[in-house]
Order: structure tokens, then C-alpha cells, then sequence
């Protein structure tokens, strides 16, 4: 079925989906590296709230 698709297209199917694949993993990656960066905001955000507030609603929020 590529194969004969590739014969009547001018550029070739292989490299132009490898290509895409590249474009998508970079763009995967950088979604995963915001996200991460995100969630590791959001923790931090949780962590000095969990701190500052007492030990009984500590335990709760763990809980």
C-alpha cells in the first residue's frame, strides 16, 4: 500500500512521516517539560501551604 503510494507522490512518504514523528516528539516534549515545570509549581504552591498551616489540618490535607 506505501509502496504504491510513494511511487506517485513526488516526495517520499517515509521521510515526510519521519519527519512529522520528529515534530510531534519535539513538540510532545516540550508539552511534558511545561507541564512538568507546572505541576512541579503547583506542589511547591501545596508544600508551603501544608507547612505553614497547623498539624491537624496537616494531617488531614495527607489524609
Amino acid at each position: 500500500m506505501l509502496g504504491a503510494l510513494e511511487d506517485h507522490l513526488p516526495i517520499p512518504i517515509r521521510s515526510v512521516s519521519s519527519s512529522m514523528s520528529k515534530l510531534f516528539c519535539h513538540s510532545h516534549l516540550q508539552t511534558m517539560i511545561s507541564t512538568t515545570k507546572h505541576v512541579k509549581r503547583l506542589l511547591d504552591m501545596n508544600t508551603k501551604r501544608v507547612t505553614s498551616t497547623t498539624k491537624g489540618e496537616n494531617f488531614a490535607i495527607n489524609r
